[in-house]
């Protein structure tokens, strides 16, 4: 990176600034509250940083912001930045959504990171973000800062069996439904359900369509898994322990975390 000068610079030429590859695309949101606060509080001249090529790494929604009002922009050129340091700097901000980080990644090509974009854009309207995640990772954690940080990874083989349990998953929909906005633990303990061998996937779905009335509303995975469990063996000669094979699941995953890291946390 080059040295910086930190001159603060003005103009009111809004064309001069660039969007930079990889930097959100809808700011709307964000302009409107941009406006709304210099409407309620007055200006006060907040410089964005830009690069030597005028590409905004931070203040965007400024940048329009102060266009609609006809108001000066004032900017720090930073030569030599770019998308790395842009997400760096919302990191630890909320500005910036984990779709925003997703679609960043992917733009510049991060294959990895197409895969969840992909993912997101077909499922995001059906499912919740760790329902999906949990899909491509096996971790209902969220991965969210390894996401952020760009240290995501998604293989064919584990883009394509994401594809195929969330398909499947979509059949659960109707029989779901009835308990409203708590489903989110259920697909995730299906998910893992699609995975688990001694579980059959045609019987859990005629299963639960079949006892939905079962279903009530949980806090946890390990509570989905019991009453799916419960549903799953209803007039079975055997019993399939699904709960417990989920846990003997994650002692195995974390003991495998801990020799590999060091650490016992997926």
């Amino acid at each position: 990176m080059e040295e910086m000068d930190m001159k603060i610079h003005k103009t009111e030429d809004y064309s001069i600034f660039k969007r930079l590859d990889g930097n959100r695309t809808s700011i709307n949101i964000r302009k409107a509250k941009v406006i709304k606060a210099i409407k309620e509080v007055g200006y006060v001249p907040a410089p964005i940083i830009v690069n030597e090529k005028l590409e905004v790494i931070d203040g965007q929604a400024r940048v329009e912001a102060l266009k609609d009002l006809e108001l000066p922009v004032y900017y720090i050129i930073i030569p030599g930045i770019g998308i790395n340091e842009c997400i760096a700097m919302n990191i630890n901000q909320t500005g910036w959504s984990l779709i925003d980080y997703i679609n960043s990644y992917a733009e510049n090509g991060n294959v990895s990171y197409m895969y969840l974009q992909q993912l997101f854009k077909a499922y995001i309207g059906m499912f919740k973000t760790k329902v999906i995640l949990y899909a491509v990772t096996d971790t209902s954690d969220g991965s969210n800062e390894s996401i952020k940080k760009g240290h995501f990874v998604c293989t064919p083989e584990s883009y394509n069996r994401a594809q195929k349990i969330l398909s499947w998953l979509t059949e659960f929909k109707q029989p779901l439904s009835r308990l409203g906005g708590h489903t989110e633990y259920y697909y995730i303990a299906l998910a893992y359900c699609y995975g688990d061998p001694e579980v059959d996937n045609d019987r859990i779905l005629d299963k639960v369509t079949a006892l939905q009335a079962n279903l009530i509303p949980v806090v946890s995975t390990v509570q989905a898994l019991e009453q799916l469990e419960d549903i799953y063996n209803n007039k079975a000669r055997q019993r399939v322990y699904i709960a417990t094979n989920y846990k003997k699941y994650l002692d195995n995953k974390y003991a495998w975390y801990s020799q590999k890291y060091g650490k016992a946390d997926a």
